[in-house]
């Protein structure tokens, strides 16, 4: 028996076989995205609670299994610009 990791507990180091490969690249580009749209991006994954995620922040959401395309999908709603900035 294995706990399968959240998007927010895989490394790039860690390739373990529970591990699917769609996964990094979802939380990659959801990483990449954040690091765009915001100059301090960590900062504001661990500091910033969202309404829409249950007043969790985004490492929060991530670690207890939202899908980083959800929580994209979140923060464009709160910020309709946020497609903007980041291409």
């Amino acid at each position: 028996f294995f706990k399968q990791k959240t998007a927010y507990e895989i490394k790039e180091c860690d390739w373990s076989s529970d591990v699917c490969s769609s996964d990094l690249v979802r939380i990659s580009e959801f990483w990449y995205r954040l690091n765009q749209v915001y100059p301090n991006a960590e900062t504001f994954a661990k500091d910033v609670h969202i309404t829409e995620l249950g007043s969790m922040t985004i490492e929060g959401a991530l670690a207890t299994g939202f899908e980083p395309d959800e929580i994209w999908k979140i923060l464009v709603r709160r910020d309709p610009e946020i497609d903007n900035r980041w291409k």
